[in-house]
């Protein structure tokens, strides 16, 4: 069974401190997108409203849902520290990428920084699309911003460490060090898993750890697949550098604009 851990519990508090600043070009692309698709956007996979919440900022009707318990919890937090008329612009939902229901539709809906690949089997992200069908109006647009690219670039089984860092978080007091590994599962599908090695201000130590599975997704699945859904692909961008442009070899990313047709 992969398991899949990362962003609930003491790994969810981590990740809504250290992933809370979204870069100005990733703003600046979702408010001109938001303009010319029009208003409420919905945000799947939203986490802590790390991209949400500017777009509430600047005037949108926002819509953000997240599996996480404790990362919509930090979202509805920030919420509270808002003016009024920027916080009743915002609503957050604790709810299933499979399955869900938000009670309304949407002209455009995201999934940005690889919340979509967390989905391992092809029936998940199938079903996943088919909900957002529901949810999308009439010739509505999903964006999907796809980080496989980013994953592993040989296939190999065993866990090799990619990552080592250590650092202090201010706002909770503690020194840490981290490990990060990562192995394939198959052909399609790898792990992350991270361990973290903790020092309170206090003297207390402690040990947490936390692990995700993807799923790699390639440039040429993905128009059959959102075709099969009823999607038609418009474009596919390479992401993370802006303007964007066309895929080139090497990218982290890719950002999909699909059409529901």
């Amino acid at each position: 069974m992969l398991i899949q851990n990362r962003y609930d519990g003491f790994s969810g508090e981590l990740y809504a401190i250290r992933e809370n600043k979204p870069r100005k070009s990733e703003i600046t692309w979702l408010v001109w997108k938001a303009k010319e698709e029009g208003s409420p956007v919905c945000e799947l996979a939203c986490g802590a409203g790390r991209l949400t919440i500017p777009l509430a900022e600047r005037g949108f009707e926002v819509v953000g849902m997240d599996l996480s318990k404790t990362l919509i919890e930090h979202a509805n937090g920030r919420l509270k520290s808002l003016p009024a008329e920027v916080a009743q612009r915002a609503r957050f939902v604790q709810g299933d990428l499979r399955q869900f229901d938000l009670g309304q539709q949407f002209p455009f809906i995201f999934i940005f920084f690889g919340g979509f690949e967390h989905l391992i089997e092809p029936e998940e992200y199938r079903s996943s699309l088919m909900c957002i069908r529901k949810h999308l109006e009439p010739n509505g647009l999903l964006e999907i911003e796809f980080m496989a690219p980013s994953g592993p670039k040989e296939y190999f089984e065993e866990p090799r460490i990619v990552d080592k860092e250590q650092g202090r978080i201010e706002s909770l007091d503690i020194n840490y060090t981290e490990r990060t590994t990562l192995w394939w599962v198959d052909a399609k599908r790898y792990c992350c898993k991270t361990e973290m090695w903790v020092r309170h201000d206090d003297g207390r130590e402690e040990y947490h750890e936390c692990q995700s599975a993807s799923w790699a997704f390639t440039l040429d699945e993905i128009p059959p697949l959102m075709s099969e859904c009823g999607f038609r692909v418009e474009q596919i961008l390479g992401a993370h550098e802006y303007p964007l442009r066309l895929p080139e070899p090497g990218d982290v990313a890719w950002i999909m604009d699909a059409r529901l047709i």
